[in-house]
Order: structure tokens, then C-alpha cells, then sequence
């Protein structure tokens, strides 16, 4: 929702990237709105971190993950609460914000105290709009331009708009109240595609498991984790539709080529299953040392939380016909007519095979990966089996708007 109200008139700034401004409004440079704070020797202060997407916070200290040994806590620059610490390496991307509470920022990082004239918040708001960014960038200096920092003398002396001091505060409180309410429209958005996708899962786990047709006679399945299936169907071991990671020296004439194939890093296939920013290598450079596929085979990530997030799919968009990615895939390629590529895929990306994955899980916390032992499973059938239609009626499935096409 952008702002409407419009003003009795406008001015000539003087500024070629806000050309007009309210009349009443003044252009003064950063060093008549702030001074520059280089404060040290309190040790006993807080961390903040100077962040892209969240500005300025305390650092969480108890998180393991992000836990450091601060040396030298001296040296850290204080910046008082309501200050502005920037990141001189990053401010023309927005790394900047008004400090919440008194507390230590790098020596690295710029402070400055506003003056009476300037709300911290409103200005804030300013330095990190597009338009005050690439200004931000031609005051910049360094020897490339994605190592250009902006010094205390350049940050001084770059211009910038200053409303009456009632008036930032009353754009302060109106953007704040936005930001909830937009934060507000976001979760209420997140919340409704959690459940849509519940709800896709809860289909596509009713369709691969029970059919299409209700009211299909139903027989004991023999198998734990789906106990009823359609009478008509049978079930088989995986082993017996699918080959489990198959050697890459099918394509071995390919080696010693300068061929290009896909590379998959885990990041590069989503949690339905799509593919994203594929990248390309050398065959001579991902042949050792990575996980070999084909095109329509299915790969399904084995280290956690990957694994149950349901991370990997068919490999039917892929756009070489061999290729190659994390060692933490799995993969499996349909070997019997009577299953198609997209429905074992399915079969594995179900909510049931997840959870008897997990329980499986063995390794150090954050780094389990299903064992050698699940895998065996996977290949050899003991205990475990899968649901194999003799007659899918797959393109009906495919009516529901899932792998439309495949």
C-alpha cells in the first residue's frame, strides 16, 4: 500500500534523484545530521549484527550455530541505542539501521549519532530506498566495485532530504504501522499455502495409495504403512521395479570429452520436486567425487532435514541426458514397464515413506543421513514393499493437476 497524500506544493530540490519535494522540506548533507561515533572499551555490552534483511539486532550468542569466541571486545565500537551503524562494504545494498539498544558493533562498521533534527528511523527508511543506494555507490571508493566501501568523510558528505522533525516522525509511524500489517498479510499468505500443501500431500498420498475410485474393494496390503489397497492391485518389492544408484559407467565414453552435463547441488531441486538454476560443468570435472544420473531417473535427498522435507523428484526436466550432483542423493531408476518414473517418484515422496525414513536415521544431530541399512532395504526389498497397480489409470491421476504431462 504506498502512501497518497499529496502536498499543497513542491519544491525544487536540487537533487537529480528526488527532483521535487515538498515545499517546507530542506536538503542538507549527513554531516549536519550526524556525527560520527568511534567509541571503545566496553566490554560488557551486547553484540548487534548489521544485517540486509533485518538491520540492525542483538546477536544470538545461545544459538550453537552462530556462537563465537569475542576477542577483543574492547576494540568493538559501542553504538549507543537510536545510533545508525552501517556496513561500509554494504551500504549501498541496505546493511544499516538504527541500533535497538546500546551494544558493540565490528571495527569495520560505521556509527553516527543523530542529531535533534533527525529521527534515526525515518532516516533509516531513506538510506535504504533504491534511489538513495546508488548515490550511495558514487561515494563509495575502492579498488573494484563490489569491494567499495563508504568512509565516515564520503557518508558526510552525500546530501539527503530532511522534512520537519514532526513530520519524519509521523512517516516513521505510518511505515511502521504497514510493515505490521503487511507482516500480518504475509503469515495469514505463508499459513494458507502450508495448508494448500497439506492438502496437495493428503491427495496425492490418497491417489498413489488408494486409487482414484472410492469405492474400489479393498484388500489387506501386507504392508505396515499402507495396510489397505485396492483389491485389484498387487505389491512387489522396490528392487524389482527399480535399480538403486546406477553406475555411471553406462556413459563412460562421455569422460574424456569436453561435453557439458547438468550439476545439481541440493539447492538446485525443490521440495516438489522442480528443478531451479541448474548449472552446467565439464564432464571431466563432476565425473569422481559426485552422484551420476539420468535423465528420468528419481533422486531423493538421504541427509536430514532434506530427506524429510521431502526434497528430490523426477529428473524429467532435466536438461542434459546425463548429469550429476550432491553426494547426498539417493537415486532410483524405474526398471519395469509396469511403473512409471513419475509415479515411483511419487510413491517416494509420500508423508508415510518419510517418517519410516526418519525413524531410520542414524549419525550426529543435523547431520543424520539414512543408513547403508534403509538403502539395503531400498534395493534388496526386506520388509519393505510398494503399492504397483497393474493398471495405473495414470493420466486420469495426472487430472488432478500433478505431473500433468510426465
Amino acid at each position: 500500500m504506498a502512501l497518497q497524500a499529496t502536498y499543497p506544493a513542491y519544491q525544487e530540490s536540487g537533487l537529480p534523484w528526488v527532483p521535487k519535494v515538498p515545499q517546507g522540506w530542506n536538503v542538507l548533507r549527513n554531516g549536519r545530521l550526524f556525527a560520527h561515533r568511534v567509541q571503545t572499551g566496553f566490554p560488557d555490552l551486547p553484540i548487534l549484527e548489521v544485517s540486509l534483511r533485518t538491520g540492525v539486532r542483538v546477536r544470538d550468542m545461545e544459538n550453537l550455530k552462530r556462537k563465537q569466541v569475542m576477542s577483543q571486545k574492547e576494540k568493538y565500537k559501542r553504538a549507543a541505542k537510536g545510533d545508525i551503524a552501517y556496513n561500509m562494504m554494504r551500504m549501498w545494498q541496505g546493511a544499516l539501521g538504527p541500533a535497538p539498544v546500546d551494544g558493540l558493533v565490528s571495527p569495520a562498521y560505521v556509527v553516527v549519532k543523530p542529531f535533534q533534527e533527525a529521527n534515526s528511523a525515518y532516516y533509516s527508511y531513506l538510506f535504504r530506498t533504491d534511489a538513495y543506494m546508488r548515490e550511495v555507490n558514487k561515494f563509495s571508493r575502492g579498488i573494484v566495485a563490489d569491494r567499495n566501501r563508504l568512509y565516515w568523510d564520503e557518508f558526510k558528505q552525500m546530501p539527503s532530504l530532511v522534512p520537519p522533525r514532526p513530520e519524519q516522525d509521523q512517516i516513521v509511524a505510518y511505515l511502521r504501522a504497514q510493515d505490521a500489517h503487511i507482516a500480518r498479510f504475509i503469515k495469514a499468505k505463508r499459513d494458507l499455502i502450508g495448508l494448500l500443501a497439506e492438502q496437495k500431500q493428503t491427495i496425492i498420498e490418497g491417489a498413489v495409495t488408494q486409487g482414484l475410485d472410492s469405492g474400489t474393494a479393498k484388500r489387506d496390503s501386507g504392508i505396515d504403512w499402507i495396510r489397505r489397497i485396492p483389491a485389484h492391485w498387487e505389491t512387489c518389492k522396490l528392487k524389482h521395479i527399480a535399480a538403486f544408484n546406477p553406475s555411471r559407467s553406462e556413459s563412460a565414453v562421455l569422460r574424456l570429452t569436453d561435453e557439458s552435463v547438468s550439476f545439481l547441488p541440493m539447492e538446485c531441486i525443490t521440495t516438489d520436486g522442480k528443478l531451479q538454476n541448474v548449472e552446467s560443468r565439464r564432464v571431466a570435472e563432476v565425473w569422481e567425487g559426485y552422484t551420476y544420473f539420468r535423465r528420468n531417473d528419481v533422486v531423493m535427498a538421504k541427509i536430514t532435514p532434506c530427506f524429510e522435507n521431502g526434497k528430490g523428484g523426477l529428473l524429467d526436466a532435466l536438461p542434459t541426458d546425463i548429469g550429476f550432483g550432491t553426494t547426498e542423493f539417493i537415486v532410483l531408476r524405474a526398471t519395469a514397464r509396469r511403473v512409471r518414473p513419475a509415479f515411483l517418484a511419487k510413491l517416494l515422496s509420500l508423508k508415510t515413506f518419510r517418517v519410516l525414513g526418519a525413524d531410520a536415521m542414524t549419525g550426529a544431530a543435523g547431520q543424520q543421513r539414512v543408513p547403508v541399512d534403509f538403502h539395503r532395504i531400498l534395493t534388496q526389498g526386506f520388509h519393505l514393499k510398494l503399492t504397483c497397480p497393474r493398471s495405473f489409470k495414470f493420466d486420469h491421476w495426472c487430472a488432478l493437476n500433478f505431473d500433468r504431462g510426465r
